[in-house]
């Protein structure tokens, strides 16, 4: 605490005017919203429209993704169900089995 405080006071015009960053990220992203965030410190990095509402489907997939790597052993084998297998939603080509 008593470093941030010995920071804020030797350079103030970091505290009092960050630089936007978007502008400079924004070149290498393709996508038309986004937000970095850093959990650990519950702290917004940058952001580019990150108040525009958007569908889920993207975020959905990553969660997805993610609770998977995080709760499943990438080497199991997995059964796909006659009905999974009906619901015409293919994308990942699994088959019955």
């Amino acid at each position: 605490m008593a470093l941030l405080l010995v920071l804020a006071l030797a350079f103030p015009q970091a505290i009092l005017r960050a630089p936007d960053p978007a502008p400079s990220l924004a070149a290498g992203i393709s996508a038309e919203a986004w937000l970095i965030y850093d959990d650990s410190y519950d702290l917004e990095i940058a952001s580019f429209r990150a108040d525009r509402s958007a569908p889920m489907a993207s975020t959905t997939k990553l969660m997805t993704a993610l609770l998977v790597v995080e709760n499943a052993d990438l080497d199991d084998e997995v059964s796909i169900s006659r009905r999974a297998q009906a619901t015409g939603h293919k994308q990942i080509y699994a088959r019955q089995g």
